[in-house]
């Protein structure tokens, strides 16, 4: 007995800590299913043993830690908001506290904040309107910018110059200014020439670009469309002729055959060109002559020399035409017999309507009656009709909605029908049991009635359970079903899909117990090479776990450094943790090969390569009687070593050496 009474106590226990974990309650509700009641029961615990208490320790990097007391089961209410931390977003590592069942360590994870720069090219362009930069990190790379007539100085932000190699300690959205300097301006000429002669030259500053109103108009053709050739004229940097190109233009023939008919409507023709050949054209009783443009005949292979659209005019010459009879026969009976004339076709109005039969479709055989060259003997072909029959089970359930029968044939089956504390009888209309045996001879759809028996109906529950814990039972008569409005969802998971394992709610004849199923969601990554080729377009990769490979990707006269997701490169062997189709943008480098002028100098070679926003090394030339004084561009000196940050137009940068004359004394 004392055995008994302790087991009692500890199932109550677990059943009042389960129910605190997810807000069971006590009491039963009864819902309608099938017109029968069906109930939910939560399990509950009236034992009065002590809950334990548990300790949640809040901890953060320079702060002290915080500490917070929570019942066994129950939930923590006073969460402490973690320090914030500029530049930074600050959360806790775990955010459920719904269902505290043990002691907890809980650390705070800041995450670098993402800004967006805003470039400002005055009067010039940016390669990018915006861009995201990472709070603590070095953006690596800027827009570049151009504008004609200037040189690109840098970004500016309060009048301050910015480097994309120094960490980024700005804690909001900026916007970045570019500084400029004039350049010498060399001028080209563009020469639009037309039939070997001349037309108009333009003057266009170097770098510059033609507007569409400084184009002269190119000198008409008759019968064809005249038109510059495509030729670049932005940026120009250099002389350019642009020569004019004549097209033949296409005309449309409409055919105009009387009271015949044409082979086609209409045809396309090329100026200055045979068309080889025109439509044909048929008129009973009529020989086609030929075609005529305003009264005169107009041959195919002569050289279309009519700059526009026309209509060419069949003429007809008589002919003796030969009559032929199309019979319509219907059940051996004839119906009626139509006259054609030899070639000709019957019409729709011409053909009579067969006669009705209860529960069948009568139509004429299909017969090609155009261009009739024979007597026809058309046949009427009777099918028999597809009724729909509507099952109401009134407030039971049919196997299905509705059935196709047709007419003059048994049906063999009808569909089934279940009815919570209820046997099925048959089905009925008008009253009358109607047998799935039975010719059908119902010309019409019909709905059919379940009849009923009433059963004694015994109970079985559904339990669905989640992470081992029961979230609710559900109470089903024998042979019923569970409606969907029944079934709990299961709670949610980042990252992933939760869903009840697959389990026959339907004619339930025992207890069951459905258990939740979590699947990791897939997601597709889509890669954006930026101006390269990858060696994939997409990827599939799944939550939780690292996709290990992301796709390669090559530019010519670029480094690879990586795909990027809102501005931060990812690994591919960290853990996927971003719940969505994704597009990863390619990061690059610009490579540069710089080629050094020694002014007189020794130096082993006089090419080196290096990598935008990488570490580089150029080496010290030597000069008998000078000293080297460094490397220039232009009057920018360069130093041997850092982090290349200087930027060109295109990959190649010419670095000058600088010497200064040694000193000598005379020593006596």
């Amino acid at each position: 007995m004392k055995k008994i009474l302790l087991f009692i106590l500890s199932l109550g226990l677990a059943v009042g800590v389960l129910g605190a974990c997810f807000g069971v309650n006590s009491g039963g509700n009864s819902s309608s299913n099938g017109g029968q009641s069906s109930q939910s029961s939560y399990s509950s615990s009236n034992s009065s043993a002590q809950a334990q208490t548990f300790t949640v320790v809040f901890r953060q990097s320079g702060q002290n830690p915080i500490e917070r007391k929570v019942k066994e089961g129950e939930a923590l209410t006073n969460v402490p908001d973690p320090a914030p931390k500029t530049g930074y977003t600050v959360t806790w590592s775990v955010t459920d506290f719904s269902c505290v069942t043990k002691n907890m360590e809980v650390t705070a994870v800041e995450t670098a904040n993402t800004y967006t720069i805003t470039y400002d090219a005055g009067e010039g362009t940016a390669s990018a309107t915006t861009q995201k930069v990472t709070y603590d990190q070095a953006p690596e790379s800027f827009a570049t910018a151009t504008r004609a007539g200037y040189d690109f100085v840098a970004w500016t932000y309060n009048g301050k110059a910015v480097q994309a190699t120094e960490i980024w300690k700005i804690a909001s959205d900026v916007t970045l200014v570019a500084e400029w300097t004039p350049v010498e301006v060399v001028e080209y000429t563009v020469s639009f020439v037309q039939d070997g002669y001349e037309t108009v030259i333009r003057t266009v500053a170097e770098g510059g670009s033609l507007a569409a109103t400084d184009i002269p108009a190119t000198q008409p053709k008759v019968g064809y469309t005249v038109e510059w050739e495509e030729k670049d004229l932005t940026n120009i940097t250099g002389n350019v002729t642009v020569n004019a190109v004549a097209t033949a233009n296409t005309y449309t023939i409409t055919y105009d055959a009387g009271e015949g008919t044409p082979s086609v409507e209409t045809q396309e023709v090329t100026y200055d060109q045979a068309p080889e050949s025109f439509a044909t054209a048929t008129l009973e009783g009529y020989d086609f002559v030929a075609w005529t443009y305003e009264g005169k005949v107009v041959q195919p292979t002569e050289i279309w020399k009519i700059a526009s659209d026309v209509t060419l005019v069949a003429t007809w010459l008589d002919i003796a035409v030969e009559q032929y009879t199309v019979s319509f026969v219907q059940d051996g009976c004839q119906t009626i017999t139509v006259t054609v004339a030899e070639g000709g076709s019957l019409e729709a109005k011409d053909i009579p309507t067969p006669q009705g039969k209860v529960g069948y479709t009568v139509e004429w055989e299909e017969k090609d009656l155009t261009n009739i060259t024979g007597n026809i003997t058309v046949n009427a072909v009777a099918t028999a009709n597809t009724y729909t029959i509507t099952y109401d089970a009134g407030e039971g359930t049919p196997s299905v909605e509705t059935q196709e029968v047709t007419y003059d044939k048994a049906p063999g089956s009808f569909a089934t029908a279940t009815r919570e504390g209820y046997e099925f009888v048959a089905w009925t209309y008008n009253g009358t049991a109607v047998q799935a045996t039975e010719i059908w001879t119902i010309a019409s759809d019909v709905t059919l009635v379940a009849e009923w028996s009433a059963v004694v109906v015994t109970q079985y529950t559904v339990s669905f359970v989640q992470d081992g814990c029961q979230t609710i039972t559900v109470t089903v008569a024998e042979g019923g079903s569970l409606s969907s409005a029944d079934i709990p969802a299961p709670q949610g998971k980042v990252g992933y899909t939760v869903k009840w394992e697959e389990k026959d709610l339907t004619n339930i004849t025992g207890n069951i117990t459905v258990n939740a199923v979590t699947t990791a969601n897939t997601h597709t990554i889509t890669y954006n090479a930026a101006g390269g080729t990858a060696s994939a377009q997409t990827q599939g990769v799944t939550y939780d776990k690292a996709p290990e490979s992301f796709a390669t990707a090559e530019r010519d006269g670029y480094k690879f450094k990586g795909w990027a997701y809102n501005g931060e490169v990812l690994s591919a062997s960290a853990l996927w943790k971003i719940d969505e189709n994704v597009t990863l943008t390619a990061v690059w480098a610009k490579i540069y090969t710089i080629t050094l002028e020694l002014d007189g100098g020794s130096l082993d070679t006089t090419t080196i390569t290096v990598v935008e926003g990488e570490a580089y090394n150029i080496p010290k030339p030597t000069k008998g009687g000078s000293n080297f004084s460094g490397w220039y561009y232009g009057n920018t000196k360069v130093e041997e070593t850092g982090i290349w940050s200087l930027s060109a137009d295109g990959h190649s940068i010419t670095l000058k050496a600088g010497w200064q004359e040694k000193e000598w004394t005379n020593n006596y």
